[in-house]
């Protein structure tokens, strides 16, 4: 599955075993990888409006995206 795998490549916090097969994450970690998700995508924008690969209307639409999550 594609949590595991990005977990097992570092993209994704490692979970907490609850038994010897099941595991799981707890609700603020989750919260803290979404938040950290959604800062890049920001950065990464801001980044692109500086190089002046976008502007105007698209630079509104893509940060009303990130502000939406």
């Amino acid at each position: 599955n594609q949590i595991r795998r990005m977990w097992q490549q570092g993209k994704f916090p490692a979970p907490v075993y609850t038994s010897k097969r099941r595991f799981a994450w707890p609700e603020e970690v989750i919260d803290r990888w979404i938040d950290s998700k959604i800062d890049e995508q920001a950065e990464l924008i801001a980044t692109m409006a500086r190089k002046d690969e976008v502007e105007g209307e698209e630079l509104q639409n893509l940060l009303a995206q990130v502000k939406r999550g």
